[in-house]
């Protein structure tokens, strides 16, 4: 999924997954102690968060501070959704084109990511570890990122023909994937469907690909526990809830 001749180096997938959770982690917790780091990473994430420009311009990565509400428990985490908005591309002018057109977009995205791992519902506790690389969980990670390359242009393709499933899908994309399908998307994650601003996300005929619109992404930071050994317990029960990595795509 990834480009290694552009990186350079032959880490697979797997381990940019890790390396993301690793800084995620690292900011969240220097967050907690350190108000000017905080100030500035909600100015610059990618500074941190991306630091060999991986995402360039095909993710716009922003961040949110969690609510008093969205707190630890002395036990589990209450945690928001992370926000997560795709564009729908404009169907190509000749229809002749069409399938050659989806097979190129397919391609593109499949480069792009997104990653999925699987998460708690938002609301729900959780007491176990979703990043476990010897596990069932990243077993069931990995089918799933898998089919979402899949599941995705299928979407777009149905909404270019069938308008029903378009007002559906734009209007709560999760269920309509689930109904049409039977693809579930992870709980801790909000997913926004929108569709293509004029003159954007067009299939370029002389060129053959497509100028894919940014995925927004933005992250929620989880509110300072108590200081001492109770940031310790929660800070290691938030690396295991899922939403350090609820939808990276760090695997560009």
């Amino acid at each position: 999924m990834s480009d290694r001749s552009k990186k350079g180096d032959d880490r697979d997938d797997l381990t940019e997954l890790k390396e993301w959770h690793y800084l995620w982690i690292e900011a969240v917790a220097r967050t907690w102690a350190d108000p000017a780091f905080k100030k500035d990473l909600m100015a610059n994430p990618g500074k941190y968060l991306d630091p060999e420009n991986t995402l360039g311009g095909q993710v716009i990565l922003t961040l949110k501070e969690g609510t008093p509400k969205d707190a630890w428990r002395g036990s589990f985490w209450i945690l928001p959704y992370t926000e997560l908005t795709l564009t729908i591309p404009q169907a190509p002018g000749k229809t002749a084109q069409w399938g050659f057109a989806m097979a190129v977009y397919e391609t593109q995205i499949a480069g792009i990511g997104p990653h999925l791992l699987p998460g708690s519902p938002p609301g729900k506790p959780h007491h176990g570890t979703q990043f476990d690389s010897t596990g069932e969980n990243i077993i069931v990670a990995l089918d799933q990122m898998v089919r979402w390359i899949h599941v995705w242009p299928k979407a777009v393709a149905r909404s270019w023909k069938d308008d029903v499933f378009k007002g559906q899908f734009l209007k709560d994309a999760t269920l309509a994937l689930w109904n049409a399908f039977n693809f579930q998307f992870p709980g801790g994650v909000l997913l926004r469907v929108e569709e293509a601003p004029k003159g954007v996300g067009k299939w370029n005929e002389r060129t053959q690909t497509w100028d894919i619109p940014p995925i927004r992404l933005t992250m929620i930071l989880p509110p300072k526990p108590d200081p001492g050994a109770e940031q310790a317990i929660a800070l290691a029960a938030y690396a295991g809830s899922g939403r350090s990595h609820p939808f990276t795509l760090c695997c560009c």
